[in-house]
This record gives C-alpha cells, structure tokens and sequence, in this order.
C-alpha cells in the first residue's frame, strides 16, 4: 500500500513538472501572433525610397531640385525591411527564423519574428526606438527577448550585413536608414501617426547629384 502510495505522489509529481514546462512554454515561448513569411519578396529598396520622395511637391530652377517634404514608412513597410535583413545576413540566422512582423506603437517599433530551434517553434520580440539623429533616422535597439530569456545587441547585429536600405551602428546598436548616397538630404523630424512612421526630409539636389543617382 505505501509503495502504491509513493508510486501515486511520484506520479503526480512528474504530472505537475510536465504541465508546468507545458504551460511555460506556451505562455512565454509558443508562436501566437500572426508574422509574415520570411520567404515573401522584400520589395523595399533605395530606389523604392527615392521614387517615393519624387512623387511629393519639389521646388525646381535651373541649378537644382530643393525639397521638403516626408517619406512614409508602413508597419508593412518595415516588415520588408527586416525580412530583406534576415535574407541578406546568409548565415545561421536566416535559416532560423520562419517569419517575422512589426508593429509600431508611439515611436517603438516591435519586431515580432518566428524561429525553429531543433524543430521547436519559437516567437520573440525586439524592440528599436525611431528618432532623428544627426540628420538621419536611427532605429536604436532598446531590447529583445525570447520568452523570459533576454536578447544581447551584440548577438542581433553580429549577424546582420548592410544592404542599400540600411547601414549599422554596431557599437551602439543602431540601424541607419539610408534614405539615399546624396550627402545634402538630411533627415529632420520623425513622428509616428497611425502605426506609420513619417519621416520628414529636407535638402536639395544639384545638377552633379543628379548625375550621381544616374551613374548609381
């Protein structure tokens, strides 16, 4: 009777263990939100940036274009440019991840992304803040997390390589949005209105920038 007894506690024991792990794991690590598939066609590119710029108001004469005006960035946006990331960094990472979305929210960008680890579905969360630093736009890495297990920045940018969309700050933890290579368009002012960040620009382009864009 006692050992039937120790047999039904150790049972039990074991039960409360299994669900445990089982609810951890799908409280904190288990997909629930809804991503975009890291196979999808990343559309966003320099030229996509700059054709959108050209289709805002410009001041044109002889000698130059001069221009202020905005870019606006959608979470979809977004979401291509972190899918073109993933594909570009060819290593480890961009066999790992599945999928990934952003959300925007007050001037934080979520990063939500799925990733298998040994056949094992897993969602995690990075978070950059968006603002306007020395005349560019700057999407400082704030935190990341898998679950209850943090994110070092140095484990993030380690695998990412530049592309003509984005340079990085890796001592810093910042990604760099390049609007384009011409030194005289600066970025002046970033908010963020219905889940789109706005980018408010301000520069000109002369006759040899010009020649520059044709040659590139």
């Amino acid at each position: 009777m006692a050992k039937i007894k120790k047999t039904s506690i150790f049972l039990s024991i074991i039960l409360v263990i299994l669900l445990t792990i089982s609810a951890t794991y799908y409280i904190g690590f288990y997909p629930k939100t809804e991503v975009i598939d890291i196979n999808t066609s990343s559309n966003l590119n320099g030229f996509e940036l700059l054709d959108r710029l050209s289709k805002n108001d410009l001041n044109l004469s002889s000698k130059e274009i001069s221009l202020e005006t905005s870019l606006t960035l959608s979470e979809e946006d977004l979401s291509s440019m972190f899918i073109g990331l993933i594909k570009d960094s060819n290593n480890k990472l961009s066999n790992l991840i599945t999928g990934l979305k952003v959300d925007i929210t007050e001037n934080k960008l979520n990063v939500i992304f799925h990733l298998k680890y040994n056949g094992i579905p897993l969602e995690g969360h990075l978070v950059f803040n968006a603002s306007a630093i020395n005349s560019k736009c700057v999407l400082h890495y704030d935190s990341g997390n898998i679950g209850f297990i943090n994110i070092n920045k140095d484990l993030i940018f380690s695998k990412l390589r530049s592309n003509d969309v984005v340079t990085f700050d890796k001592t810093n933890g910042d990604i760099i949005l390049s609007i384009s290579n011409i030194d005289n368009i600066k970025i002046k002012d970033i908010t963020v209105q219905d889940h789109n960040i706005i980018i408010t620009i301000k520069g000109s382009l002369t006759l040899d920038d010009l020649k520059k864009l044709k040659l590139n």
